[in-house]
């Protein structure tokens, strides 16, 4: 069985189109608190000697969804077109 692993270039794709989806984005969720929906996706590379920080959250209250997206380029807080720029 040979398991397939994204490359960084890659999982940086999906992170942008994720944010694209949800950037803009305010819905309501089930008011069922056993339904509700937490995630987070933290990812750290290196690319051209600068050390990148991702970190994506997804967070629901009784009945709001919240996402967030937090880049950070060389411990310096920046937005997707940081990102953007290495893809």
């Amino acid at each position: 069985m040979k398991i397939r692993v994204k490359s960084t270039k890659e999982r940086v794709k999906g992170i942008i189109e994720i944010h694209q989806e949800f950037k803009n984005s305010y819905f309501w969720y089930g008011n069922n608190k056993s339904d509700r929906l937490n995630w987070e996706n933290n990812f750290e590379f290196k690319f051209n000697n600068d050390n990148y920080e991702i970190m994506q959250e997804c967070n629901s209250s009784a009945k709001n969804v919240y996402y967030s997206l937090s880049v950070y380029v060389n411990n310096v807080k920046k937005d997707i077109r940081a990102l953007k720029k290495i893809v």
